[in-house]
């Protein structure tokens, strides 16, 4: 039998050494693991970003119909406010 050796990156295989573990198999448990919950991680902040992307347009257009509308209510108030200041004077209501 043939002895085979490998060569690893020894910046790699320091920080594989830094993982908690008795043997070289529950580190690389423990890495892999680490990893499915990264993956679930990325999958969770993509389908975020694909609702953002969704409903992004719908709120801007909200927004844009809500300052609109605020407009048009501060210039219904002023003109009510001016039309019965108009109307007192008018009847003298005030000196």
């Amino acid at each position: 039998m043939k002895n085979v050796q490998m060569r690893i990156n020894p910046e790699l295989y320091a920080k594989f050494k830094l993982v908690d573990g008795e043997s070289n198999n529950e580190r690389m448990s423990k890495l892999l693991d680490d990893s499915t919950e990264k993956y679930e991680l990325i999958e969770l902040v993509n389908y975020h970003k694909e609702k953002e992307e969704q409903w992004l347009p719908a709120y801007k257009e909200k927004k844009r119909e809500a300052r609109t509308l605020a407009s048009a209510l501060t210039v219904s108030i002023a003109v009510s406010v001016a039309c019965v200041g108009y109307v007192c004077v008018i009847n003298g209501w005030l000196s």
